[in-house]
């Protein structure tokens, strides 16, 4: 009787402490961006301690320019000021490789400038930025999950200079325009 009962308080103990362990594992990543909470058809997810979202999600809700290269498996993502390729804020990503690449404005500037003129083409042009970028290593790398590219979100506000702020409680990340937005951060 004893033996009878010591199982069934063990097993309850056991399934009580792990009920909220699964409730919360369960509980969706949320992302608001600029006060506003961004629904997606795909949903963030965490790992490593880093939310991963699709990169098309973050970009076009800060309005930033996506650029997937095929060839090399780069994600550019650039922020411009209205003018037509100056001081242009951009970086880089690679699929599965655990580095972020900062370009160099000026010679985004340059190369951009020397292909519309017709002097370099396009391959030589991504080398030429390519070749300037500075390397900065990151905690997950971005992978390619069901057609779908994804991205630290954190790495990637912090590098355009946005403040990041993760809710434990609700799972959430809260991502706000900051004083300086023109910046890259190196």
């Amino acid at each position: 009787m004893k033996k009878k009962f010591l199982n069934v308080f063990l097993i309850l103990t056991i399934s009580i402490l792990l009920i909220p362990n699964l409730i919360y594992a369960q509980k969706p990543v949320k992302l608001i961006i600029n006060g506003k909470e961004i629904k997606n058809s795909v949903e963030p997810f965490i790992e490593n301690n880093r939310t991963l979202v699709p990169v098309r999600v973050i970009s076009e809700s800060l309005g930033y320019n996506v650029v997937w290269s095929p060839e090399t498996k780069i994600i550019s993502i650039s922020k411009d000021n209205n003018e037509l390729i100056k001081n242009e804020v951009s970086i880089g990503l690679a699929i599965n490789k655990s580095y972020l690449m900062s370009f160099d404005p000026e010679v985004v500037t340059k190369s951009s400038s020397m292909l519309l003129n017709g002097t370099i083409t396009h391959e030589e042009a991504g080398e030429m930025v390519a070749n300037s970028a500075k390397k900065t290593n990151i905690d997950v790398a971005p992978k390619i999950i069901d057609n779908v590219t994804f991205v630290p979100i954190r790495v990637i506000a912090e590098q355009f200079n946005l403040k990041v702020q993760w809710d434990d409680e609700n799972r959430t990340v809260i991502i706000e325009e900051s004083a300086n937005k023109n910046t890259i951060k190196n």
